[in-house]
């Protein structure tokens, strides 16, 4: 998401290779090491967005396929995003203790 800012302040467009290499990084780690990596990103795309002058934000426009977000949209997405794997998360672990208590067949 970090990169979508940059190009929706004028930066340079991202290349695909660019897109699937960080996902490849990503997805080479743990799930300790993405638990904790992931909270060290969030942060950094908070004070990223907190840093916005107003003129940015009035001007901000993400392209993602075809729609075209503002600021406030691209927020609404992440949020969502954010909301929906928390859920996830929370759910698959006590699905997973649940099997782990009763029987491993469950899960």
């Amino acid at each position: 998401m970090m990169l979508m800012i940059d190009v929706a302040l004028g930066g340079p467009p991202t290349p695909n290779e660019a897109r699937e290499e960080i996902w490849a990084q990503w997805n080479a780690k743990d799930a300790q090491q993405q638990a904790a990596d992931y909270q060290v990103a969030d942060e950094r795309l908070l004070n990223r967005l907190e840093s916005l002058a107003p003129e940015e934000l009035k001007t901000f426009q993400v392209e993602l396929g075809p729609w075209k977000l503002s600021a406030a949209e691209l927020v609404g997405m992440r949020l969502s995003e954010h909301a929906l794997h928390t859920w996830d998360i929370q759910v698959s672990s006590i699905r997973t203790r649940r099997c782990l208590g009763t029987r491993a067949s469950c899960c």
